[in-house]
């Protein structure tokens, strides 16, 4: 409308057949020369033309945006659980060695001694993630019921339980695991009352 009345004549239609040609171009939803024919331009007019087409290309490019984004997701995932794996791993052995070291066989610390110095050092260990620590405050409270110290590994238990709630929400995985440890924890005490409800209260996520 605006070049067909424009003011300047040299924005104006030079004949009706141009004006008609524009017309059916735009029916078409092809593009129009009374318009600068830029990429975004032309572009949208072709996806107005082939909407299917285009409608199957996005779906295409979402599919493939979504893979490689689930892709890296997982690939993070496995690398952050080998990180984690590794640091248990050297935590373990640095302390398993530092109290075998300068001891004759008869001095070395009792599993339930390691188990606590063990503790003691993680508090004071700031360079670990939070995945890590929780990581080995369940190790070690299974350690300690591989031991028999009952008390301490519900001690490391809940301390597990503490910090997994800063990060995890209260039914996911990570969480539900440590309760069962300690739902475990508790027919091992023969507290079978205080183990039926703690299981009760673990179905939902369970099932």
């Amino acid at each position: 409308y605006s070049t067909a009345h424009a003011f300047d004549p040299a924005r104006r239609y030079l004949s009706a057949a141009l004006l008609a040609d524009d017309i059916e171009r735009y029916l078409r939803d092809q593009p129009v020369t009374a318009r600068p024919p830029s990429i975004g331009y032309r572009l949208r007019k072709s996806v107005q033309r082939n909407r299917v087409a285009a409608m199957a290309v996005l779906l295409v490019l979402v599919s493939i945006i979504g893979g490689l984004t689930l892709t890296l997701w997982q690939a993070q995932i496995a690398h952050e659980q080998a990180q984690r794996a590794t640091a248990v791993r050297d935590f373990l052995v640095e302390l398993f060695d530092a109290a075998k070291a300068g001891q004759m066989p008869d001095q070395r610390l009792t599993l339930e001694q390691l188990t606590e110095r063990a503790s003691s050092r993680l508090q004071a260990r700031t360079d670990l993630s939070v995945g890590t620590r929780i990581e080995l405050l369940q190790t070690l409270g299974e350690v300690s019921v591989a031991g028999s110290d009952y008390a301490q590994a519900e001690l490391l238990y809940a301390q597990a339980a503490e910090l997994a709630s800063t990060v995890h929400a209260p039914m996911d995985e990570v969480t539900t695991h440590i309760q069962l440890l300690r739902a475990n924890l508790l027919v091992r005490q023969s507290r079978y009352a205080d183990a039926d409800v703690a299981y009760e209260a673990l179905l939902p996520q369970i099932r």
